[in-house]
């Protein structure tokens, strides 16, 4: 009986595969897939891909045979030309402003990248980042990219209990979080919502704490001070790739910062979903997919070029892949802001636009329809003459709430775009109004 069982369980899935392997090359032969081809090419690729795609199981596979590294497409391959260009400008909810160049950003992700090794962490470790939108965020989130660590952002605002649950089910290696976070004037106690979390979790080896606020935390052992450890791991700048490319391969014997050579289709980060069937569901993307779309869709879709902010909370799908990984791999500068909108005034987004000169704006229709709630205690909305279009995504956008970008935030001079997309699919697939390509 168990033999039937097993003979047929194995037929069907047999017969799965073959079904979605001929689907696959269905569509490949439906679509044409040299824009796809162009894209890939700019990507700094240790050893290339075999092949863009071949059947395979599920819907095929991209890019076989090809090794890269997420944090060289987004940091290392922009030395030789924007070492100085400002690549993070920050500002925190009570105010305080940071900006760091992509020299100096790799500089901080090198220091992390040294320190994560030294506590054990190889490629296809969990590492979960309990942390708000700080620059310290982005630079963990290369970090593990450039070990080859999967990473996840958690929202901040999460009890213990959901936190816990989280954690059971990524079971992390490495914790980050904060001592406490800025949300609407008040300060959320994440070391302590960790601690708590973590009572109920085994598992995690190390929690490194960011302080951000100064406020006074428990300490237990595994616990470690961010600063600390990334305090003794800033030995210089190493040597930039001559004409900003990647190594041809991996070397042999690399040393702690080095990035490492990872096959296109290993993860870059995971994702969770809503509770099914009473469960946490979590979607892993690979390295090479999210590079190819984010960079395609920020440059073929979303921007055009100059400053760029995505307005959405880090721990979004759509700020990681569109605010982050998009704009640095395609060498533009990226705003990131610490709290809500509303906080300190409601004319914050105007202000953050005003200052940084923002060019594009993304962000979603609900935040949107708040800003245009508030657009009353705005005394001239035509001042921001830097901002030249705003892309929305996570939901469709209303006829009247486009109207009222154009009419009365763009004056008639702004471009307006909906995107559509999905968590599975790694963000924004397709756009109503991409950017002019010439």
């Amino acid at each position: 009986m168990f033999e039937k069982n097993r003979v047929e369980k194995n037929r069907v899935e047999k017969n799965r595969v073959e079904k979605n392997s001929k689907v696959a090359a269905g569509i490949a032969e439906s679509f044409d897939l040299s824009a796809w081809a162009e894209v890939a090419a700019a990507l700094p690729w240790f050893t290339p891909y075999d092949e863009l795609w071949g059947p395979g199981t599920g819907r095929g596979q991209w890019f076989a045979g090809g090794q890269l590294n997420a944090s060289v497409a987004c940091l290392d391959r922009h030395l030789p030309e924007r070492a100085e260009q400002i690549a993070i400008l920050w500002e925190g909810e009570p105010g305080d402003r940071r900006s760091l160049t992509f020299g100096q950003l790799h500089d901080e992700v090198l220091a992390l990248t040294r320190g994560l090794r030294g506590l054990g962490v190889v490629p296809g470790d969990r590492v979960v980042l309990h942390l708000g939108w700080l620059p310290e965020t982005v630079v963990a989130m290369l970090a593990c990219a450039r070990i080859g660590a999967v990473h996840t952002i958690i929202p901040t605002p999460l009890p213990a209990e959901a936190l816990a649950d989280r954690l059971a089910d990524l079971a992390p290696k490495i914790l980050f979080t904060q001592d406490g976070a800025w949300r609407r004037g008040a300060v959320l106690p994440l070391k302590a919502r960790a601690d708590e979390a973590l009572g109920a979790v085994a598992g995690v080896e190390q929690t490194i704490v960011i302080r951000r606020t100064g406020m006074d935390v428990a300490w237990y052992e595994g616990d470690r001070w961010y600063h600390d450890l990334v305090a003794g791991t800033r030995p210089g700048r190493p040597e930039i790739l001559p004409d900003g490319a990647a190594p041809t391969s991996a070397p042999a014997s690399a040393p702690e910062s080095a990035p490492a050579s990872l096959p296109a289709s290993h993860p870059l980060l995971a994702v969770n979903l809503a509770n099914r069937r009473g469960r946490p569901v979590t979607v892993l993307h690979a390295t090479a997919n999210i590079l190819a779309c984010s960079t395609a869709i920020h440059r073929r879709g979303i921007s055009g070029g100059g400053v760029f902010w995505c307005a959405g909370d880090v721990s979004w799908l759509g700020a990681q892949v569109h605010g982050i990984y998009g704009p640095l791999a395609c060498g533009d500068t990226t705003v990131m802001f610490e709290g809500t909108l509303d906080v300190p005034t409601h004319t914050r987004a105007w202000e953050v636009i005003q200052r940084y000169g923002v060019a594009t704006l993304l962000t979603s229709p609900s935040v949107v329809r708040t800003m245009r709630g508030w657009s009353h205690e705005l005394p001239d909305m035509g001042s921001m003459t830097s901002l030249s279009r705003v892309v929305t995504m996570g939901e469709s956008m209303a006829p009247e709430l486009r109207d009222w970008l154009l009419r009365d935030l763009g004056h008639g001079d702004l471009e307006v775009a909906d995107g559509w997309g999905q968590v599975e699919l790694g963000g924004i697939v397709r756009l109503d109004r991409p950017v002019d390509p010439a």
